[in-house]
């Protein structure tokens, strides 16, 4: 499974064997796999690019907003425990 980046082809795997699976997995999360069947492509293989922002907290907009207030957790689940169970 050499690749030549340069020339822009994608290299095939014909018989994977043993130890090859490791190989394969390291050329899955960085490279294009093209599967084959008689010589033909039957599957593309890309792998995905996560180009997502990691979650950030607004801290100044979070403690901006009004605390509301009201029963308990405790509470509401000590009234929802009594209504089933007399």
């Amino acid at each position: 499974m050499k690749s030549d980046p340069s020339s822009g082809r994608i290299p095939s795997v014909r018989y994977p064997g043993a130890g090859s699976s490791q190989r394969s997995k390291g050329r899955l999360l960085r490279d294009e796999v093209v599967i084959t069947s008689d010589g033909r492509p039957k599957a593309r293989l890309v792998p995905v690019r996560d180009e997502s922002r990691p979650y950030t907290v607004d801290w100044a907009w979070l403690e901006s907003q009004p605390l509301v207030g009201g029963p308990s957790a405790e509470a509401i689940i000590a009234a929802d425990r009594s209504d089933r169970c007399p």
